[in-house]
């Protein structure tokens, strides 16, 4: 059994996924290692105290595995005015120190539509509500008002104008993608896999983990639903506005 490494930016249905493959028996589904630590008060001021952290998590753990980095975590041990790429480079290297040194396996969860991704982090920090649960009730969602001129990306890390947020975003989109294909690691899509199929993508992942062969046939429930159900149109109170002045490279972003 391979335990894995889930690599994503946010915002990309890793908690979806998270919860389907945890539900396959065997495999302890870990989530933001990291992040969960900080929400307790932790704070990690280098990543030696990050991999001193997981050393002592991964000794402790006796079945297969799998847990969550996001770029924000090392973001938040970065040198001084570091920018974004070197900021992807120093993410990658440790996401490559911790499969080498673990034996873990890598995946990217990369979501491509960047706006959604922005409405969707923008939209959390202001209701509170990071996550919903398929319960058979409606969950009302409210509208935003997403800044265009000074608009922060917060898993990224980086500020400026819609499209230089977007530009940003694509630039990392690409980086982390070309990585993983050129050392022939696994890349799901949130559009095309996760939204689509999400029982048929934490498949996928048990798949790597178990092996094929070996796998149970387990019934798989999705426990958790989109935050954010209606459309950009009727999300966005400025929807009119970003139609606008969104560059033309970005406009299928706005696509329903």
């Amino acid at each position: 059994m391979k335990n894995l490494l889930l690599v994503h930016l946010g915002r990309s249905g890793s908690t979806v996924l998270g919860n389907l493959v945890g539900q396959y028996p065997g495999i302890n589904w870990l989530g933001e290692v990291f992040t969960l630590e900080e929400q307790k008060g932790r704070t990690f001021k280098t990543e030696d105290e990050m991999n001193n952290y997981f050393d002592k998590l991964y000794t402790s753990e006796k079945n297969a595995f799998g847990i969550e980095v996001k770029l924000i975590n090392i973001l938040r041990v970065a040198p001084e005015n570091e920018d974004s790429v070197n900021a992807v480079k120093r993410y990658l290297q440790f996401v490559n120190e911790l499969a080498e040194k673990y034996e873990l396996t890598p995946v990217l969860l990369l979501r491509n539509n960047i706006l959604k991704r922005l409405v969707s982090c923008h939209a959390a920090a202001k209701s509170g509500v990071w996550h919903i649960e398929n319960d058979g009730k409606k969950h009302k969602s409210s509208t935003l008002n997403l800044p265009v001129n000074e608009l922060k990306d917060w898993d990224t890390g980086f500020s400026g104008s819609l499209n230089d947020v977007l530009y940003n975003g694509a630039a990392i989109n690409l980086l982390l993608e070309n990585y993983f294909r050129d050392n022939s690691w696994n890349v799901l899509y949130y559009e095309k896999d996760v939204e689509n199929d999400p029982v048929s993508s934490a498949n996928k992942l048990i798949d790597l983990s178990i092996g094929n062969e070996e796998k149970e046939s387990i019934n798989l429930h999705v426990k958790f639903g989109k935050t954010n159900p209606v459309g950009l149109v009727e999300k966005l109170e400025n929807y009119n506005e970003i139609s606008n002045l969104i560059d033309s490279e970005f406009r299928w972003m706005l696509i329903e």
